[in-house]
């Protein structure tokens, strides 16, 4: 068995749970932020800029994953135990996703970071980084500046957990090519965070991306896949009809009271509590012939 067929083995093992209609117990909110670059060259990167040109879709990516979510969840109504309402967050693009924004663990006006519950961040990456730019307001983000689901309370202080977010989508490459497990390497940016979606290898700048977010929330929310598989399963699709190759990740924070990691995690059995600090484990799904950066 080829090293591809195996670990794609492993992750249906590890993530696959049909478990039929998926739906969540109780009504509650969903928040789903977006952060999105498509003109490097306005945050101080030069155009052209090898392996850091502009993108031209990441945008409408990113209005697109929302987009996936309204079509797949219900709208909450009073009195129908297990329905959605799905609220837009924040919907930063360009020159306003910026190292302050993205690293923001303010809470209490409606308009900061810790404030969404599920994340997308659509733009460049690089090997273990998020990359928003050259200019001083940009930069590299690394682990340690994210610390997802932290937030500043009202003495002051940086609680872990207190912050809102619980799942992070990295839509850009790379970002889990790094030394040793991703899950140890990005394990500084877990501080009530359950999982983070992303790459270890290079992924693309492409038009079809609201199929596969519908793609994604259905298998997610209404198939009985786990996040991982339902993750996993959208970008394979899109990397077979595209003819590419790509390492596809996901990453949970230590699994609470004898549940499964997060990754493993089917809707009928998320809530919006925080998890334990750190990442504890990670599922790898390679499709195709990956390609690296240099």
């Amino acid at each position: 068995m080829s090293k591809s067929l195996a670990i794609a083995a492993a992750w249906l093992l590890l993530v696959f749970h049909p478990n039929g209609s998926a739906q969540p117990p109780t009504p509650y909110d969903l928040k789903i932020g977006t952060y999105a670059i498509n003109l490097y060259s306005s945050n101080g990167t030069p155009g052209g800029m090898v392996g850091m040109a502009d993108f031209t879709y990441m945008t409408g990516l990113a209005q697109n994953f929302y987009a996936g979510a309204l079509g797949a969840l219900p709208i909450s109504h009073a009195g129908i135990p297990g329905s959605i309402n799905v609220i837009r967050g924040q919907q930063l693009e360009n020159t306003f996703v910026t190292r302050s924004n993205v690293t923001d663990v303010n809470v209490g006006s409606g308009s900061h970071r810790e404030e969404n519950n599920f994340l997308l961040y659509a733009g460049h990456g690089g090997k273990g980084s998020l990359f928003l730019g050259l200019g001083g307001s940009y930069g590299y983000i690394l682990p340690d500046d994210l610390k997802l689901g932290a937030a500043n309370t009202a003495s002051g202080s940086s609680q872990a957990g207190a912050g809102a977010v619980r799942w992070f989508w990295a839509n850009s490459c790379s970002a889990f090519d790094t030394p040793g497990s991703g899950a140890l390497y990005w394990s500084p940016a877990f501080r009530g965070l359950k999982a983070m979606l992303g790459f270890g290898s290079i992924t693309s700048d492409f038009s079809g991306s609201l199929n596969m977010f519908q793609e994604f929330w259905y298998d997610w929310t209404h198939a009985g896949y786990s996040l991982g598989f339902a993750f996993a399963e959208s970008q394979r699709r899109y990397e077979e009809a595209t003819h590419k190759g790509v390492i596809i990740a996901c990453l949970s924070a230590p699994p609470n009271g004898g549940k499964n990691d997060y990754c493993r995690e089917s809707f009928q059995d998320v809530d919006m509590n925080k998890a334990e600090n750190g990442a504890a484990v990670t599922h790898v799904y390679v499709v195709g012939t990956p390609v690296y950066e240099q």
